[in-house]
């Protein structure tokens, strides 16, 4: 009997760099993804993953508020977030052959029970009320 070798990773490199924040305990994260904003964990597990985010933001929340964490989304291929006693949030970018410069802003919030988009102005939540109508919660920036 003879194996064949199996490819176990993507058809791209390593990753270049990795951002990996630990938090204040367990909540949950909101990341953008293609079919729609996720609230991670979606049940018990040890870990929560978004392959290829579709915006340059993720949020972590607890019961005492939030941090928010954003980028540049060009060159995102992960995000990852570990579930143990407390959580770690986690940007997987990608490897580039030429240097390059971004920026990672975090910021703190509070006032919201999910996040579903970061813009430049504030982080908002979208809030089904009565009759089906949709409120918009804003979380100013600090």
């Amino acid at each position: 009997m003879t194996s064949t070798p199996v490819q176990v990773t993507g058809p791209y490199p390593a990753p270049a760099f990795w951002f990996s924040s630990v938090v204040r305990g367990r909540g949950h994260t909101f990341v953008p993804s293609a079919v729609c904003v996720l609230d991670l964990p979606r049940w018990p597990q040890d870990q929560s993953w978004c392959h290829e985010p579709t915006e340059g933001w993720m949020a972590w929340l607890d019961q005492a508020g939030g941090l928010a964490f954003v980028t540049d989304p060009v060159h995102l291929r992960h995000v990852r977030i570990p579930h143990h006693r407390t959580d770690r949030v986690e940007w997987i970018r990608r490897r580039l052959d030429t240097t390059e410069h971004t920026m990672v802003r975090l910021i703190p919030f509070t006032g919201l029970s999910r996040v579903d988009d970061i813009g430049e102005t504030g982080i908002m939540a979208l809030q089904l009320c009565d009759g089906a109508r949709t409120s918009l919660l804003w979380a100013a920036q600090r």
